[in-house]
């Protein structure tokens, strides 16, 4: 806790402050003027570096969700409110890069397109249908008119000859 400089014998008046008020020597907006009545010509050369999120290409769904967010000028908070989930669920994603699987159709909504790259294997494209939808294996049988352990022996198949 402070001690008022006038309690110490300290006269305010001469420290340039005015009292509740700003010192005269601090300007509240910083000009420059570049009038010719001035002689000096200031010039500050502003470079803001983009941020690393701009500047290599999104892996991870976290990855894009972060640049996304970033790019709408939206908090983490901001974001987690508009998919339904927690702040530290949005973190989590953005730093771990790992969605549940409920939740990818809705980051997708949000992102505005959809960037996992659908496979050309038909085989494979069950397994992203499932994926980009947010499907469990019964919804994806009822989906496709299959049954959910005929389709979890297809996938896991798949899977196994990656």
């Amino acid at each position: 806790m402070g001690v008022p400089l006038g309690s110490l014998g300290v006269p305010l008046g001469g420290l340039g402050v005015p009292l509740g008020g700003r010192p005269p020597w601090f300007p509240l907006v910083p000009k420059f003027s570049n009038s010719t009545e001035t002689p000096y010509e200031i010039e500050i050369p502003l470079i803001i570096p983009l941020l690393e999120e701009f500047t290599r290409a999104p892996v991870t769904l976290g990855d894009h969700l972060r640049r996304r967010r970033i790019k709408l000028g939206l908090y983490q908070k901001d974001v987690a409110a508009r998919l339904g989930v927690t702040t530290p669920t949005v973190w989590n994603w953005e730093n771990r890069g790992s969605v549940d699987l409920r939740f990818i159709p809705r980051v997708i909504e949000f992102l505005g397109y959809n960037p996992i790259p659908q496979p050309e294997d038909l085989l494979e494209q069950p397994a992203w249908y499932k994926l980009v939808n947010g499907l469990a294996l019964e919804q994806l049988g009822v989906a496709m008119g299959r049954d959910p352990e005929q389709l979890a022996d297809c996938l896991s198949q798949v899977q196994g000859r990656e």
